[in-house]
């Protein structure tokens, strides 16, 4: 993979989404579900539950649908998320509170949020000691490390292996606290040599494949492993 050339990006979809090419739709829709709900947290800590779901649309519908969002739009500019926030502080600053519930349940948007959701959501991610920023950062966190672990689940389920996943998937970060191993032992009738040795392998496939996402939200190679201390550092 070190010799793959660095094209396979979120970035990719950022270009696509701000061009008008057949696909440019679904590269909008694929970037509104899988970010919206850092930018969320974000606003949240600052704004009550509906106004923050409101700005939140109104981000999407205003900057992300009309595409006014990728005017000048480059990837050498750095790491993903980074410029997402940036995009939205922008939005925050030149939008009256009042507007953005002018805009809610418009015209179609790409985002439909679900509030009370959303907020049991934000609850759980939430700590009073965080400022905003912090506070996306661990959602962003958060986001990265579900949709990796989501996807080891999948694979793991094709493999006809579900049962071992949930039995050692906490062993990976994130909430899910690990059992010891002679009790997932018992459980899936195996020895506790060979579940410390499928721990190991989970947890080298999950770090693989985080590697690999996180690799899609940068602009060069050389800033993976600075994203990937950074979005621990946010998580612990």
């Amino acid at each position: 993979m070190a010799g793959d050339a660095f094209d396979s990006t979120h970035w990719s979809d950022v270009l696509r989404a701000a061009g008008s090419s057949p696909d440019a739709h679904d590269a909008l829709s694929r970037l509104c579900e899988a970010y919206w709900f850092p930018l969320y947290a974000y606003l949240r800590r600052r704004y009550p539950p509906d106004q923050a779901q409101d700005l939140t649309q109104e981000f999407f519908a205003r900057e992300v649908i009309t595409r006014r969002i990728f005017k000048g739009v480059d990837p050498l500019r750095g790491r993903f998320r980074a410029w997402l926030l940036a995009s939205l502080k922008n939005l925050v600053a030149n939008v009256a509170a009042a507007n953005a519930a002018q805009k809610r349940g418009g015209q179609a948007t790409h985002l439909s949020i679900d509030g009370p959701a959303a907020e049991a959501r934000y609850l759980q991610a939430a700590n009073e000691a965080l400022t905003p920023e912090q506070l996306y950062e661990r959602s962003w966190a958060l986001t990265v490390l579900g949709r990796v672990r989501d996807a080891l689940c999948a694979h793991y389920e094709s493999d006809g292996r579900g049962d071992l996943f949930r039995e050692l998937e906490g062993t990976l970060p994130g909430p899910v606290r690990a059992r010891p191993h002679a009790e997932s032992a018992r459980a899936l009738g195996k020895t506790e040599d060979a579940v410390k040795v499928a721990a190991h392998r989970l947890r080298k496939e999950f770090g693989e494949m985080l590697r690999e996402e996180v690799r899609r939200t940068v602009s060069s190679a050389e800033e993976v492993d600075a994203e990937l201390h950074d979005l621990l550092a946010a998580f612990a």
